[in-house]
């Protein structure tokens, strides 16, 4: 009989602790559940973000955590996705704490000065931790960042990538102003920017540490002094799978040489990317053992015919003597 196909295994977030407080399925569900401290937030939907906040001629992120709170996101069904489709920031973090598990923000528009994925600011008090973070095809007009801007604040990424986001005037990833920042495993690629700042900028206020971080060929960092230009590094061409760039396997220095991307892969696998670069991992198939094979008894050998004996010769008869004549007796002569 056909075997029964092997079950694929649950979706199991990067968060095993999380326990719910609340659920989202929409913006305004996941805008108010922002506003509870200490709530643990599990989004069973994407995302789609349809308005903004404006402040001052900035565009900030209607999904907004403050007042000194914390707040957890993560999933129990499966990878989301927070969309600005293309029109609308997404994410703003002030004087609060943040922890992301296992999310995707896309599409979304950094305007007036603002960024489009996540505007983190203003101080130490605030800070935002993400495992597993998608920062996607995210865009900016000049002089504001398309994907995470960090502003004398914290930041740190365990396991993230930061893909095709598009900037002008600004960084197009990753921009760090005084910042504290802590990188673990990360992929920069794709990025497009229009000056140098590229796809990562820092300034000399900033601390960074990084491990197992990865900008792919063509992908540029900027870091300056006072605004003065003093490092610009474009990373060069390699190979497949993803190619050679240059790669900061432990702390953080002004240059980084080609390195292995052994790390960066191994930090990346454990997360689910919806990205053409990074597949969903396909679980492996629990193995069906093969049933040994029924023994065929082997048949014993057929016996050869048991001769029977050679009885011995039956001897001739022995023929009885012949007895002798008997003679009759002569007759005496007559006198």
């Amino acid at each position: 009989p056909t075997p029964a196909p092997t079950p694929v295994p649950a979706w199991q977030s990067s968060c095993p602790s999380c326990v719910s407080t609340a659920t989202a399925s929409d913006a305004a569900s996941l805008r108010s559940a922002l506003t509870v401290n200490n709530a643990v937030i599990d989004l069973q939907a994407d995302i789609i973000i349809s308005e903004q906040r404006v402040s001052a001629g900035t565009g900030y992120g209607i999904l907004f955590v403050q007042g000194g709170i914390t707040a957890t996101i993560f999933s129990s069904t499966g990878r989301k996705v927070v969309s600005g489709q293309g029109e609308f920031p997404c994410f703003q973090v002030s004087d609060s704490t943040l922890f992301i598990y296992d999310l995707t923000v896309a599409n979304c528009k950094g305007w007036g000065g603002g960024a489009g994925a996540m505007y983190i600011a203003a101080d130490s008090r605030t800070s935002v931790t993400a495992h597993g973070l998608h920062v996607k095809s995210n865009i900016a007009t000049p002089s504001s960042t398309a994907g995470v801007g960090v502003f004398g604040a914290a930041f740190t990424c365990i396991g993230c990538v930061f893909e095709d986001n598009v900037a002008e005037q600004a960084a197009s990833a990753l921009q760090c102003i005084t910042c504290t920042l802590s990188l673990e495993g990360a992929l920069f690629t794709g990025s497009s920017y229009t000056d140098d700042r590229g796809s990562f900028y820092g300034n000399s206020y900033f601390k960074a540490s990084f491990s197992n971080v990865h900008f792919a060929a063509g992908e540029k960092l900027h870091f300056s002094f006072h605004g003065s230009h003093y490092v610009t590094m474009t990373c060069p061409a390699g190979t497949a799978p993803f190619p050679a760039g240059c790669c900061y396997a432990e702390g953080f220095e002004d240059e980084a040489d080609n390195c292995e991307l052994s790390g960066v892969q191994a930090a990346l696998a454990q997360y689910a990317f919806d990205s053409e670069l990074l597949p969903v991992p396909t679980p492996m198939p629990t193995p069906v053992p093969t049933p040994m094979p029924t023994p065929v008894p082997t048949p014993m050998p057929t016996p050869m015919p048991t001769r029977a004996p050679t009885p011995p010769p039956t001897p001739a008869p022995t023929p009885a003597p012949i007895p002798a004549p008997t003679l009759a007796p002569t007759p005496a002569p007559t006198p």
